[in-house]
């Protein structure tokens, strides 16, 4: 890692950390939202630095572009954009993972039970969801759901990174799924979680992307 890397680094954690300490005690709306997007922008920067070096850098960079689009749009814009937002990014993992996948047949039963337990979380967190949505949020919020878990699912199966990647992508299952608790089922017992995970979610996919081994899958037909 050179020193410029290290200090992109060094500045995602210290967004990370410093808008999740100061944003809970500042005003509402808070005036320190420019803030939010911070630790995500310099991810973004450390892919596009890695793009010529690494498969996917630049694919990931412009997902990472995305995800820290939808940080500012949820602190000032409505707040459908800022889900549209993270959807794009989500499909953009989805086709970065795709891209650098293990083939299915050298797929292993871990990632195979995660797959599950996935798709088992997900159809309960609709089903509790359900009754507190209305309007537009009917259709946006399992649409948004299953752009989350299909990126989640391929995580599992993707050939770089492992088992940082995989992990990064649970965590923003579950980062998203006590944040949705909060706002439609006003369940809030878990939103001091939901920064921290996040945070943690996009540091281990990013880095693990662009640091990380990669898995051998001799029945793959793409490589990198």
């Amino acid at each position: 890692m050179t020193a410029r890397e290290r200090a992109l680094v060094a500045l995602a954690l210290l967004g990370a950390i410093g808008w999740g300490v100061l944003a809970p005690r500042a005003a509402a709306p808070s005036p320190l939202w420019p803030l939010k997007g911070v630790a995500v922008a310099a991810l973004a920067l450390l892919a596009a630095g890695r793009r010529r070096d690494v498969a996917g850098a630049a694919l990931l960079a412009t997902a990472l572009v995305a995800h820290a689009a939808g940080d500012l749009l949820l602190a000032r814009a409505p707040f459908l954009a800022g889900v549209a937002a993270f959807a794009v990014g989500h499909l953009l993992l989805v086709a970065l993972f795709w891209r650098h996948r293990i083939w299915w047949d050298d797929v292993t039963g871990g990632p195979k039970l995660r797959l599950g337990l996935l798709a088992l979380a997900g159809a309960l967190l609709l089903f509790l969801l359900r009754r507190g949505l209305a309007g537009p949020l009917t259709i946006a919020v399992p649409l948004y759901a299953l752009a989350l878990l299909a990126m989640a699912g391929m995580a599992q199966v993707a050939r770089r990174g492992q088992p940082w990647v995989a992990l990064g992508a649970f965590a923003f299952v579950l980062s998203d799924a006590l944040l949705a608790l909060g706002l439609f089922r006003h369940l809030a017992a878990g939103d001091a979680l939901v920064w921290p995970l996040y945070a943690a979610a996009q540091l281990a996919i990013t880095l693990g992307w662009l640091y990380g081994s990669v898995t051998p899958s001799p029945s793959a037909e793409t490589t990198d």
